[in-house]
């Protein structure tokens, strides 16, 4: 069984660089690379882009977070690499995914945009509402919500397979 001392959550915001007629075909490359990739490291997460930012929380097993969290971190894909948490946590909020993948949204493109970018970690009230966007998406499109459902916040999802499991 997991503890907090080995198991970790980040959650962060970066500016997207993506633009152009190419940006559906790379999101979808960053979401299937993920989403194997994740499932072979017992990460689980979602992904949140609203045309010029991502959002994503990633929960794992501490040193499997370490060399996922370096990837992302050298991503030419995006800049200004904001955390807004970076903690030991219990329980998994997406334990179902390997990796939910959530598109643009007017609620999340207001949400995102309030986040100040560029500070090594953020808090406040922005950053408390990306949290809680987290959660909600966790609870209102849980492990029985196929990939065409919407939920109450416009939310729309694809589910990525499920991560392997954390018992040894």
């Amino acid at each position: 069984m997991e503890s907090q001392d080995d198991f970790n959550c980040w959650v962060y915001v970066s500016e997207s660089l993506l633009s152009g007629s190419t940006t559906d075909k790379e999101i979808q490359k960053i979401v299937d690379v993920s989403r194997s990739r994740n499932a072979g490291c017992q990460i689980t997460g979602a992904l949140i882009f609203n045309g010029s930012r991502f959002a994503q929380l990633i929960e794992g097993p501490r040193h499997e977070m370490a060399a996922i969290r370096a990837s992302i971190m050298d991503d030419p894909r995006h800049t200004h690499i904001t955390t807004i948490r970076d903690e030991g946590v219990s329980t998994r909020q997406f334990a179902s995914w390997s990796l939910v993948y959530s598109g643009s949204s007017h609620f999340l493109a207001r949400l995102l945009d309030a986040v100040e970018l560029g500070e090594k970690q953020q808090s406040g009230l922005a950053s408390d509402e990306v949290i809680a966007m987290f959660a909600a998406f966790a609870t209102e499109n849980g492990p029985v919500a196929s990939a065409s459902e919407h939920s109450p916040a416009g939310l729309h999802y694809q589910p990525g397979p499920p991560a392997k499991s954390m018992r040894t």
